[in-house]
């Protein structure tokens, strides 16, 4: 992502976390859940803009399968919350590979 991609992203969530506020400084009692939405949409793009270098690190890191994993554990989770305990265990067994395979990986370029 660009530096000015980045920017956009914060702008737009400034833009919506001032809109969400306005909303919620109006009489109005109806649009509640617009203003929730905004202000949620808002703070979430803020924080990605905050911590995009961070995240983008973390992506680079971790291989394609693990993003894979983590995005469907997510959904099953979602979908079945009496799946979490499962899900979990499996994710972290799968991390806990990962992580040996860096060691043993690091151990081979040693040699």
């Amino acid at each position: 992502m660009n530096a000015w991609q980045r920017h956009m992203l914060g702008i737009i969530g400034l833009a919506l976390l001032a809109a969400g506020v306005g909303l919620g400084l109006s009489e109005t009692g109806s649009s509640l859940f617009v203003m929730g939405v905004l202000i949620k949409t808002g703070s979430m793009l803020l924080v990605l803009w905050l911590a995009l270098p961070n995240v983008q690190q973390l992506y680079r890191r971790f291989p394609r399968w693990v993003w894979v994993v983590s995005a469907l554990a997510l959904f099953v989770t979602v979908l079945q919350r009496s799946m979490l305990l499962f899900v979990l265990v499996l994710f972290l067994v799968l991390l806990f590979f990962q992580l040996v395979s860096w060691f043993l990986s690091g151990l081979r370029e040693e040699r």
